[in-house]
């Protein structure tokens, strides 16, 4: 599992939280699901978000995302464990935006 932190400029500016980053990650991970650490109501934007409470108060127990990668690039792949789900968005406690609504339904068709 992992778990990705990041402010809030893809929702600030799309509408949606991590806009461009799945097309990416979606080549190496798999059932990623995408949920908002705080409520979106309550984030001021760019450029306070960059060091707001939120962002500097929210820690998880673990490895680094790129350390995980490093690690793991030279690791034995298995084969048997096929295409995971679509990516979900979840939003605040299950409050999703029209455009992440929008992308599940998408994620859900395909």
């Amino acid at each position: 599992m992992i778990r990705w932190v990041e402010v809030c400029y893809c929702r600030e500016f799309y509408g949606v939280a991590m806009h461009e980053e799945p097309p990416y990650l979606e080549k190496y991970l798999t059932d990623i699901e995408v949920a908002d650490a705080r409520s979106p109501r309550y984030c001021k934007g760019y450029p306070e978000c960059k060091d707001c409470a939120c962002t500097r108060k929210v820690r998880f127990e673990g490895e680094p995302l790129l350390d995980h990668l490093r690690r793991t690039v030279d690791a034995p792949c298995d084969a048997s464990s096929g295409v995971g789900k679509p990516t979900r968005w979840l939003g605040w406690r299950g409050q999703v935006g029209p455009e992440e609504a929008r992308k599940n339904r998408v994620g859900e068709s395909e």
